[in-house]
């Protein structure tokens, strides 16, 4: 939904519903401490959409590449280094 307003939904983290927390991550002013707490999420829907988001800071996107049920979403996450990208690549090579 274009026109969905997403300034102030990190507010919405501590919600007990997963979809609501999950709303979170499209806040554009969304702390990145707070980013990463929900990375430790119960939800697993909750996490990759944490695992994504270009605000989780990028020691934290590079630790949840090795991470089986979030290493997709971090790897497809924009914030990561296109040199680290290029460097696990070579690696698995």
């Amino acid at each position: 939904m274009p026109n969905f307003p997403t300034t102030d939904l990190a507010r919405l983290a501590d919600d007990p519903d997963p979809a609501v927390r999950r709303l979170a991550a499209r806040d554009p002013l969304a702390a990145p401490a707070l980013v990463e707490r929900l990375t430790h999420d119960p939800d697993p829907m909750v996490r990759r959409a944490m695992a994504a988001c270009p605000r989780l800071p990028v020691p934290r996107i590079v630790a949840l590449l090795d991470d089986p049920d979030l290493a997709e979403p971090a790897a497809a996450n924009t914030a990561l280094p296109v040199d680290t990208m290029r460097q696990r690549f070579a690696a698995a090579v």
